[in-house]
């Protein structure tokens, strides 16, 4: 179960970064701290200071370096890259044999991990194939 979602509605690879209010989406936002679990904006979704490298971060995700772009610019650059980075990890996992529809949270997070670090990124699956073959299952993996 993602934030955002009910008991019973289950999200799919297809949907779970359809738009800034959906459950991955709004996983990445709990994580940024700009979003409540329910997906409402937090004090620190208008703006803040990145405090890794010092310039504002605006929007769901923090978009980087967004002191001159709208909340809607903001949103929409941010969605744009989850989308890419999502799909990339999707890809990572089939190429391993995993179905991404059976390993969402490992989607989810891979793609919250490339918007946290486009370095450790593109190795989340890997790391996470090395979790599976140590026995490790799910969220603990």
């Amino acid at each position: 179960m993602f934030p955002g979602t009910r008991v019973g509605q289950a999200a799919s690879v297809a949907s779970v970064f359809d738009s800034a209010k959906s459950p991955g989406s709004i996983a990445v936002g709990v994580a940024e701290g700009n979003y409540t679990p329910e997906g409402k904006a937090t004090s620190l979704y208008s703006g803040h200071t990145d405090p890794g490298n010092h310039v504002t971060n605006r929007g769901f995700c923090s978009w980087n370096r967004a002191a001159n772009l709208s909340l809607a610019e903001a949103d929409q650059r941010c969605l744009a890259s989850l989308q890419k980075h999502s799909q990339k990890i999707a890809q990572q996992l089939e190429k391993r044999g995993l179905k991404p529809d059976e390993h969402l949270h490992a989607l989810v997070n891979g793609t919250d991990v490339w918007n946290q670090s486009n370095s450790a990124g593109p190795e989340f699956v890997t790391q996470y194939q090395e979790a599976l073959n140590l026995g490790l299952q799910g969220k603990a993996a």
